[in-house]
């Protein structure tokens, strides 16, 4: 249920000023804003406590090769399995939709599917299995991050 064949419902995010993306919305678990001072940086990763546990953020505009830009706006969309979850960081939430249209599959771009048409403007199709596999090999690079100073 990771990848869209183009029949369900889409989330739209803003990923940076120029690039609106989509994520299949049967991926998304929960959509957050957090306050920046809640986030807290482990390494080069960056960390927010949510729920009772760690939850590692992804940079969707780095992740994907996309130019970044300051992540101002607290937006972050909670994407996984069971308790293999990841937030998703955007600048902003804008819709959700099942219009898509023209869809161009691309290779060689880790954490784009594809790219098509929304409401008349194109967008990436976010591969949110990569995405996931990508933020939790972060997490789990830290051996012993939870035990640190037990």
């Amino acid at each position: 249920a990771l990848a869209n064949d183009g029949t369900g419902q889409l989330l739209i995010v803003q990923v940076n000023s120029d690039v609106r993306a989509a994520v299949p919305l049967d991926c998304v678990k929960r959509l957050e804003e957090f306050s920046l001072k809640e986030i807290e940086r482990v390494g080069k990763s960056a960390v927010i406590q949510y729920r009772g546990s760690i939850l590692q953020l992804v940079d969707v505009a780095a992740t994907v090769g996309m130019s970044r830009e300051p992540w101002t706006s607290g937006h972050v969309v909670v994407v996984g399995n069971g308790d293999s979850l990841v937030g998703l960081q955007v600048q902003g939430i804008l819709d959700v939709s099942s219009e898509l249209s023209a869809v161009k599959p691309v290779a060689g771009k880790p954490g784009i599917t594809s790219y098509g048409v929304i409401q008349g403007k194109v967008i990436a199709l976010l591969d949110v299995a990569h995405l996931l596999t990508h933020g939790l090999e972060l997490t789990d690079s830290r051996v012993g991050f939870e035990q640190a100073g037990a």
